[in-house]
């Protein structure tokens, strides 16, 4: 008898040991991690396996969705190896039960944001952690519990929308569509921005145009472009929509357009759309609603000159650049600006082809608000803008500043003339400058419209901090007295392809100088020889770049003298980057003296071959490296 109850109880205890379950003892999320380059949550468990002792097990995390907490739906995926057979967001992990008793205590599975489903309105979202065995079958699964999807789910806001009518691209007249838009968690995703065209009872216009045609032939104009951040900002994405792609009715016609920002890749679906704006188009009339033109024009067809703003809107120093595009398909037969009523003589104009010019002149500014018009004439009317700018005059003298942002770019991968050094330029700057303290951003082998936003996002981040720095290393050019950077898919074809495939040096100055921060830091190792001028017809391309007098508070650091060359060196970095480097290791130096022992060095290192040259209207003093 006392065997058998023996023989029971070991049975019992046998049965009790291989029963197979899971036990989860708790769960929590963690928000805004990346792996791999891509952004996204850390889903962690931790949880208990018993009775399946050396055997292989799957742990799957599923997402499911619900509208009101009881019946749940998969939530569907749109990125590869984030997703089931079925399309339902899907990780799995592969783990062996080493014990009878195997314990995880944070076993952690990532999701990409890009891999979840833009958040639906009133839904709410569940993880849950599915057990099974290597055979496929089901042990135990986790609850259903709760996370915060939509405060995390990508999504864009449009601040502003506005128009610009009668402007023209590649020969065509039309309107340039403005919008002030912000991007969260889409870095380095596709992300659409269009318009589409409508009609007075809201539908949608018909068009024949291929070019600015949807897939249902509805008119729209838009364009891609891929955020480089977390939340990335637009102040000014434009879309162009030529009048001829509307449909061509004789007098005039209403219609109105509606901003949408897209996920490109989750079939489009809308992250964010304006209201509805109206215009009109009137077949024949050169003022389609254009109230800054003041026109007068006899014959159809014949259009007076159209005037652009290309500086910026604010500056902290008195003298200024006030640049000005004139789109004419007729030759200008005269031009002026004026600057608070007073007359600017002699102005500097760049003529370039198809009769566009853009007028360039320093000009000096009171303390406030400043009124800049300008007028230009063809033969078929003259046009008329009046443009604001603000003097924030600051005259207080800065010893030594807290709170420091950095911008670096190194283009090295030209498609035609590649250059060795720059992206290790770019590298070891930004290095050196986050070791000192920096926020610091870098771009290498950028694009026009990857540089540019972040030249423009380098300003939002300077207006809460006291100093701005950009550096850059890469090809640079000057053409009609304007020095230019090179994005790395430029096509310059001839010298009138520069405005419009590089960047403008000014564009620098005016954006940080916008940012009303304390200093601003330009050092442009970018004075190589002009390698694309040989394949000009003409040129009025001059050697290296010209020199720039520093708006106050500003210190501009080249790499060699105007007119001069710099050398792209045979080691890892550039002769003026490696003086750089070695002088950022430097403690307690001002920033005169600074640049003064960079500039040393790179003498030292070329032989007198290179003289480096800095401009600046800073008034106190800043260290790099400050005594420790």
């Amino acid at each position: 008898m006392r065997r058998f109850f023996l023989l029971l109880f070991f049975v019992a205890f046998a049965a009790f040991a291989s029963a197979q379950s899971v036990t989860y003892n708790k769960s929590w999320v963690e928000y805004d991690v990346e792996e791999n380059g891509a952004e996204g949550m850390y889903f962690h468990y931790d949880f208990t396996v018993s009775g399946l002792k050396g055997q292989d097990i799957k742990a799957l995390l599923f997402i499911a969705e619900s509208k009101n907490g009881s019946s749940y739906e998969w939530t569907k995926s749109w990125k590869d190896g984030y997703k089931s057979v079925e399309g339902s967001i899907c990780v799995s992990k592969s783990l062996n039960a080493t014990y009878e008793y195997s314990q995880w205590s944070d076993l952690k599975f990532f999701v990409p944001y890009e891999a979840m489903d833009i958040a639906k309105t009133g839904y709410s979202y569940y993880h849950s952690l599915v057990v099974r065995r290597s055979d496929n079958t089901q042990v135990d699964y986790f609850k259903y519990t709760s996370f915060d999807w939509k405060s995390y789910s990508p999504s864009a806001k449009i601040d502003k929308v506005w128009a610009d009518h009668n402007v023209y691209k590649d020969g065509k007249k039309g309107m340039n569509i403005h919008g002030n838009v912000l991007v969260k968690k889409m870095k380095g995703q596709k992300v659409e921005f269009s318009c589409f065209i409508y009609d007075n009872d809201n539908n949608n216009v018909k068009t024949t145009s291929d070019k600015y045609s949807s897939v249902t032939n509805q008119l729209v104009t838009y364009e891609r472009d891929t955020p480089l951040y977390s939340s990335t900002r637009w102040e000014d994405f434009c879309l162009f929509l030529p009048y001829d792609a509307l449909p061509q009715v004789q007098g005039r016609s209403n219609y109105k357009y509606k901003f949408y920002v897209r996920d490109v890749n989750r079939s489009y679906a809308e992250l964010a759309s304006s209201s509805y704006y109206s215009f009109y188009y009137d077949l024949g009339n050169d003022n389609n609603n254009n109230n800054n033109n003041n026109n007068n024009n006899n014959n159809t067809g014949c259009i007076s000159p159209v005037l652009e703003w290309l500086s910026g809107t604010s500056t902290t120093s008195a003298s200024f650049v006030a640049r000005v595009g004139v789109h004419s398909k007729k030759e200008i037969t005269s031009s002026s600006l004026t600057v608070n009523g007073m007359s600017v003589r002699g102005m500097k104009t760049v003529k370039n082809d198809g009769y566009d010019m853009v007028i360039n002149e320093n000009v000096n500014l009171r303390a406030g608000d400043n009124e800049i018009t300008v007028t230009a004439t063809n033969a078929c009317g003259t046009t008329k803008k009046t443009f604001h700018v603000t003097y924030n005059k600051n005259d207080v003298v800065v010893d030594n500043i807290e709170g420091r942002v950095a911008l670096v770019i190194g283009n090295a991968k030209y498609t035609n003339h590649p250059l060795l050094n720059p992206a290790n330029d770019a590298a070891d700057v930004a290095s050196s400058l986050r070791n000192l303290g920096f926020d610091v951003r870098v771009i290498t082998n950028g694009t026009k419209r990857e540089m540019e936003q972040a030249i423009s996002d380098l300003s939002l981040r300077a207006k809460s901090n006291g100093v701005a720095l950009f550096y850059y290393a890469g090809h640079g050019l000057q053409v009609n007295g304007h020095n230019y950077l090179v994005p790395v898919n430029a096509t310059l074809r001839t010298e009138g392809d520069v405005e419009y495939e590089c960047t403008d040096v000014n564009r620098v100055l005016a954006n940080m100088e916008s940012s009303g921060c304390s200093m601003n830091i330009l050092v442009i190792d970018a004075c190589r020889d002009n390698p694309f001028e040989s394949t000009w017809h003409r040129s009025v391309a001059t050697r290296g770049l010209t020199g720039i007098n520093a708006p106050k508070g500003t210190f501009i650091a080249y790499a060699t003298a105007p007119g001069n060359v710099a050398n792209d060196g045979t080691g890892r970095n550039s002769p003026y980057t490696t003086a750089f480097l070695n002088t950022l290791k430097v403690p307690g130096l001002g920033i005169f003296d600074f640049f003064q022992q960079v500039q040393a060095s790179v003498m030292k290192a070329t032989r007198d071959s290179q003289v480096p040259w800095v401009s600046s209207s800073f008034l106190g003093n800043f260290y790099f490296n400050p005594n420790k």
